[in-house]
């Protein structure tokens, strides 16, 4: 997984990353809006990480799931995380289909 995040940054699919990072940033805003609380610069770190780890599972074998998939599942995931809730793939919908 290290390795297809590192094509990414190094120019192989500069406009992936870019998706990536976009849809980081957006969950990451919308996580603080609905918690309502002060964005703060670790506290950033510590939700992007969580993205992070949460997207290079999802990516990686087993699961093996497409970026869409993954972009759709990260807001929850993330959520969950933040309240303490336990999130893991298998728990997620087996049939999936992209957000009209």
């Amino acid at each position: 997984m290290a390795g297809e995040m590192l094509e990414l940054m190094m120019g192989r699919d500069k406009a992936q990353l870019g998706r990536i990072v976009r849809r980081f940033t957006q969950v990451i805003e919308r996580s603080f809006a609905a918690d309502k609380s002060t964005i703060t610069r670790n506290e950033t770190k510590r939700r992007f990480r969580m993205l992070e780890t949460t997207y290079r599972d999802l990516r990686a074998a087993p699961f093996l799931w497409s970026w869409p998939r993954i972009s759709n599942a990260l807001p929850h995931a993330l959520r969950n995380k933040l309240d303490g809730v336990p999130w893991s793939p298998e728990t997620a919908r087996r049939m999936w289909s992209p957000d009209d």
